[in-house]
């Protein structure tokens, strides 16, 4: 929480949140991994994640004087999801994959938090531990997927080039490529 305040702090201040801060607060958090705090720490990253897309909306707002409604849903990945979702999970038949797809889709549309999808995917899977596992892995490829599919749509209708740019940590665990 001492983490969070400080980052709050400093958006507050106006000041920029920086990887070096994150990635700070990330090893801490990561030092105090223990599963009986495994709720607490997901929250604190939700919220710390939450404080850095704010931080960033409102750099991105004051820098085009252009407002955006960040709370809508990303239909894009929710679509995604309900069509291609689960074509990565191995070992499950097609019915039960099409099912994961569109609870991930109507959890994206829904904008709940990770415990409701993990809630969902139980519903599907019996097994705890692939259950949070599949809950982890397909909003990051509905995302990723969605997002690039919404970039693309706005390359055409604005007519510009979009360029994906990769940040790492830079430290000893960012492999030599990168």
């Amino acid at each position: 929480e001492a983490l969070l305040d400080e980052l709050r702090e400093t958006q507050a201040r106006g000041e920029t949140i920086t990887p070096a801060m994150i990635s700070r607060a990330a090893a801490v958090v990561a030092e105090a991994h223990s599963e009986a705090i495994r709720p607490t720490i997901i929250h604190s990253l939700q919220e710390m994640a939450l404080v850095g897309v704010t931080a960033a909306a409102d750099a991105f707002e004051g820098a085009v004087n252009f407002t955006l409604d960040w709370t809508l849903a990303n239909t894009y990945a929710a679509d995604w999801a309900r069509t291609y979702g689960g074509q990565l999970i191995t070992n499950m038949d097609a019915t039960t994959k099409a099912r994961i797809g569109a609870e991930v889709g109507a959890w994206a549309e829904a904008r709940e938090g990770y415990p409701d999808l993990l809630k969902r995917i139980q519903a599907i899977i019996d097994d705890p531990r692939r259950a949070a596992l599949i809950a982890q892995t397909e909003p990051t490829s509905a995302y990723a997927a969605g997002n690039e599919a919404a970039w693309r749509q706005e390359e055409d209708e604005l007519g510009v080039v979009i360029v994906e740019v990769w940040n790492t940590a830079n430290d000893d665990l960012v492999c030599p490529i990168c």
